[in-house]
């Protein structure tokens, strides 16, 4: 934005999203995806076709010059929640696939947590998560700190 006023006119559409998709659908998977800069037209292009493939939506925003999609996977409204709640890990396994497929990662500002963590080793190797449990056991060797959070000790 060039001025103050732009400025708080894009702030208060980014605000104001989340409300928004809400009205669609209450039920929804909110991710945090990162890829290159360079694959985000890629990125959007495959988030595309998984909605038209599942029959749900699945809007992004946020700031996507550096990698970063919000995304949102929104419950299809004509959908009982049964379908839903079938169908939405198959849906979040596909996006997480695609974005890997990208050299993306699962998480680019809202952490792993237990939602995401069976899903690590989709972008990261074996050693990789060996070497932070053993950052995780020096610096918490109680494990009383967000305990399984990103993986089990």
């Amino acid at each position: 934005a060039d001025n103050a006023t732009t400025s708080e006119r894009i702030w208060k559409v980014r605000r104001n999203i989340a409300e928004a998709f809400g009205l669609i659908s209450p039920h929804q998977c909110n991710e945090d995806l990162v890829v290159p800069p360079a694959a985000i037209a890629e990125l959007v292009a495959g988030m595309e076709k998984l909605a038209r493939k599942h029959g749900v939506g699945i809007p992004s925003y946020g700031h996507a010059g550096d990698g970063n999609l919000h995304t949102r996977i929104i419950k299809n409204p004509d959908w009982p929640i049964e379908k839903w709640q079938r169908t939405a890990p198959k849906i979040l396994e596909d996006l997480y696939q695609l974005t890997a497929s990208l050299g993306g990662r699962i998480s680019g500002e809202h952490g792993i947590g237990h939602k995401r963590k069976d899903h690590m080793p989709l972008f990261v190797s074996p050693e990789y998560i060996d070497l932070l449990r053993a950052v995780k056991r020096a610096m918490d060797p109680n494990n009383i700190l967000n305990p399984g959070k990103i993986f089990d000790m």
